[in-house]
Order: structure tokens, then sequence, then C-alpha cells
């Protein structure tokens, strides 16, 4: 159960293999995240981060991207902006780069259900699929 004070970090993956349905999904998601916790980052990123927010109103979430899809930026930007998240939620497919090391916070892949999506392998942290 999160706690209101809980830190939450919330990635949106906006890469080209995100369809507009699984975006949906992800935004639906991040809305109930949104009424659960008082202090939440999130990014929206395909092989970089496009863009960052802070307790965020939903209707100002711009989900850009569309390109390759790389992890990678998204850890190091949390990490460059000395945030120290409680909980790190990706909303992704999976596909794509993965930092070599995993963060010091706990992470959870939240995937979308699909044919290709049914065994998501990720080398740290848990995964959900919905």
């Amino acid at each position: 159960m999160l706690k209101k004070h809980t830190v939450l970090g919330v990635g949106i993956d906006t890469s080209g293999s995100i369809s507009h349905p699984e975006l949906s999904t992800f935004m639906t998601g991040l809305s109930e995240l949104m009424r659960l916790v008082s202090d939440l980052h999130v990014w929206v990123a395909d092989a970089e981060v496009h863009r960052y927010y802070h307790n965020p109103v939903l209707s100002e979430i711009e989900l850009i991207g569309g390109g390759g899809t790389s992890f990678v930026p998204l850890f190091e930007d949390i990490d460059r902006r000395k945030i120290k998240p409680t909980l790190l939620v990706y909303f992704t497919d999976t596909f794509g780069e993965f930092p070599e090391r995993p963060p010091s916070y706990p992470v959870l892949w939240v995937v979308v259900e699909t044919e290709q999506t049914l065994d998501p392998k990720v080398p740290f942290g848990s995964v959900i699929v919905i």
C-alpha cells in the first residue's frame, strides 16, 4: 500500500512500439497513482527523456516520443536530479536497453498484456502484466 508521503517515480514509455491503447492504459494507471501520493515525479521517455513533471495535473502531461527504447536515460535523470523514490513504476512493453546495474530503489515494470509481452524479461525489479 502506498502512503501519502511516498516519493513515487513514474516512467511512461512513449517509444514507437507502444500503441495508442497502451498509452491510454498507462495514463489510466498514472491517474490512479496520482490519487494515492502527494510527491509524484513523472517522466515521459523513449530512448531519451522528453518531459519531466513534478506533481503534474494529468491534462498537462505531453506524451511525445515515438523513437527507440532505452530505459537508461530515465534512471540517469533520477540520479541527476537527486530524487530518491520510494518506488519507480515504469509503464512499458519492456522492449529496450536496461541499465547495467539495478538502482537502489525498487522498480515495478507495468506491462500491458499483448502476444509480445506474455513473458516479459527484465534484469531487475518486479513485473506486473495488466
